[in-house]
């Protein structure tokens, strides 16, 4: 699986519903409808690159499989739908 561009993750995911937060690495929370929910993923200060186990454990965090969090960070799975899978698979 191709890396992912860490600029493009954290942009991405921002314009999604994730707060960003900088302490020890980057952590991103999902907020939903003005509210934190339990979903969350932490990437690296150093990286460039998010290689493909940062991008399995990120999948697992986020509560999604790794073809949904490419599709989440490249664009063709919305914030909403994400949310909307989320709320199926009772995770929020």
């Amino acid at each position: 699986m191709p890396p992912l561009k860490h600029n493009k993750v954290l942009s991405s995911l921002e314009s999604k519903g994730f707060a960003v937060e900088h302490r020890n690495h980057i952590w991103l929370t999902l907020y939903v409808d003005g509210r934190r929910s339990p979903i969350r993923t932490c990437v690296s200060h150093s990286s460039r690159e998010i290689g493909s186990p940062l991008q399995s454990k990120m999948s697992r965090q986020l509560g999604i499989s790794i073809g949904e969090l490419r599709d989440l960070v490249e664009c063709p799975l919305s914030g909403s739908e994400y949310v909307s899978r989320l709320r199926q698979r009772g995770a929020i």
